[in-house]
């Protein structure tokens, strides 16, 4: 499995075109921005990204400094760079109100990349050719594995430490055999998660959270 950074495709409608981002998609297209790491994400068995960013025609920018908005298009670039999910619980994805976040949703359905988030979670079997010490087929070769995701937003309207465990229980129940907790923690320029982060991270392992 590949985890990802934040990924924020596309830009804010006041920047400069000059170096942007966009800039950079019509001179390069969109297999440019993961090209350097393609043959990793592709020779993994998943690879995982935070969408930081909306995919959505809306004018509805809330009043913000930074709103980041991209062509609904731009979600080929996940795809061509060997993408397979995306987690949406971030505080970019409301840039562009309610109905950014309906459209960035339906955006990523359309475009065929798996994603996840405040109360949607995912399920995936994943299977591969690994065996095991003794030169046995392991189970990931002969069934699949199936991996469980869900991911929130600590500064979120909701209940975040809730949802998420909510969301594990709704995945052992979906079967998940390995389950993985995405979150979008809220402390900027911190070093170190606090003691309320590392408390509620102690709570989902004990929940059933593996990763």
């Amino acid at each position: 499995l590949s985890f990802v950074g934040s990924c924020t495709l596309g830009m804010d409608e006041n920047d400069a075109y000059e170096g942007s981002f966009e800039e950079y998609y019509d001179n390069y297209g969109a297999s440019y921005f993961f090209k350097n790491v393609k043959s990793i994400f592709e020779g993994d068995d998943l690879t995982v990204t935070s969408l930081e960013s909306t995919l959505t025609l809306s004018d509805t920018r809330q009043d913000i400094d930074q709103a980041f908005r991209a062509d609904p298009s731009h979600a080929e670039i996940l795809s061509l760079g060997g993408i397979d999910a995306v987690d949406v619980a971030n505080h970019h994805i409301y840039d562009y109100s309610d109905e950014g976040y309906v459209d960035t949703l339906a955006n990523l359905d359309n475009a065929g990349i798996n994603r996840f988030g405040f109360e949607n979670v995912l399920t995936m079997n994943v299977s591969g050719t690994s065996t095991t010490n003794s030169g046995q087929t392991s189970i990931l070769e002969t069934n699949g594995v199936s991996v469980g995701f869900t991911g929130v937003w600590q500064d979120s309207d909701e209940d975040y430490a809730s949802m998420a465990l909510e969301n594990i229980a709704t995945l052992q129940d979906q079967g998940a055999q390995i389950i993985i907790v995405m979150i979008h923690w809220s402390s900027e320029d911190a070093s170190l998660p606090d003691d309320s982060q590392i408390s509620l991270a102690h709570e989902l392992v004990n929940a059933g959270a593996d990763l």
